[in-house]
C-alpha cells in the first residue's frame, strides 16, 4: 500500500524534528486511517525510534493515560 501525501508529510516533519534536536528524541506511535464499515485500512504507519527502554516506560505511561481519559464508549482523546 503506499502511503498518503500527508502521511509522507507526517514523516518528514518527525524527521525534521529529530534533526533539530540532533536526534536526541525518543518516539513511537501508529498513524492508521480506515475506510467503510470494515474498517479496511488504507493509510498506516508504525514508528518507533530511541532507548527501548524508553519507549517501553513511555508505553506503560501511555497505557495508563488511556485508562484514565476513555469515554464509556472506549474512545480516547489524549
Amino acid at each position: 500500500m503506499e502511503r498518503s501525501k500527508e502521511l509522507k508529510e507526517i514523516v518528514k516533519a518527525i524527521g525534521n524534528w529529530m534533526k533539530k534536536h540532533k536526534n536526541d528524541v525518543c518516539f513511537y506511535g501508529e498513524f492508521v486511517a480506515f475506510k467503510g464499515e470494515e474498517c479496511e485500512v488504507v493509510d498506516d504507519i508504525m514508528l518507533a525510534y530511541g532507548s527501548e527502554d524508553t519507549i517501553k516506560i513511555g508505553i506503560e505511561e501511555l497505557k495508563k493515560e488511556i485508562k484514565k481519559a476513555k469515554d464509556k464508549d472506549g474512545f480516547v482523546n489524549i
